[in-house]
């Protein structure tokens, strides 16, 4: 479930980052897939956050719609930069310590795109009522996908 991935996700963005200290990967890679990596995370706080930001009792539709394009579109962004490293890395031989801390950060790729598939169907499943036809308050949509 959702609970494994996340742990799965902190530990090997532990180890990647452990490694990427002792390997020769472009900084301006790490420093990408870092910011890409967070931008997402930042979209799923301000969901996470907005009710009590706003003193309000529910989120609009309109900004769990931001959170999955933000989220989704960090996630490629951030696939882009890694297949761009791990090229630059293997035509330069970079050696064992790169290839490790790219195999992980890899691996957290891998994960989140668990959790983007999860939340484009939820989304796209869900966001209008068949019944009614209506578009669903983000307190409905929210329940939709914890489900």
């Amino acid at each position: 479930g959702f609970k494994t991935t996340y742990l799965l996700h902190h530990a090997f963005t532990l180890l990647a980052a452990a490694a990427a200290v002792f390997a020769h990967i472009p900084v301006g890679g790490c420093i990408c897939f870092g910011a890409a990596m967070e931008l997402g995370g930042l979209s799923l706080n301000v969901v996470s956050l907005w009710p009590s930001l706003t003193r309000s009792t529910h989120v609009p539709l309109e900004l769990y719609t931001a959170r999955v394009v933000v989220f989704v579109g960090s996630r490629v962004v951030a696939a882009a930069v890694m297949a761009r490293t791990t090229q630059l890395s293997v035509t330069s031989s970079a050696g064992l310590q790169c290839y490790l801390a790219e195999a992980l950060a890899w691996c957290i790729i891998f994960i989140n795109f668990r959790w983007v598939i999860t939340m484009v169907r939820s989304f796209s499943g869900r966001s209008v009522s068949k019944e009614a036809g209506r578009a669903l308050d983000g307190d409905e949509h929210m329940k939709a996908f914890e489900s």
